[in-house]
């Protein structure tokens, strides 16, 4: 969902935040790297994506 909200291609997505996945299912926190164009569309969309 987070690549295609974002136009980011998932092999680039996951190059930049390797155990994502896997530190969510386990419940825990996760800092995201996103390319710095995405940062105020990333903003917007923050609450949506968290839920």
């Amino acid at each position: 969902m987070i690549c295609k909200q974002f136009q980011i291609l998932p092999a680039y997505f996951d190059y930049f935040n390797p155990g994502f996945a896997a530190q969510l299912a386990a419940g825990k926190k996760y800092i995201m790297y996103l390319p710095v164009e995405k940062k105020m569309l990333f903003k917007s969309a923050k609450q949506q994506i968290s839920e």
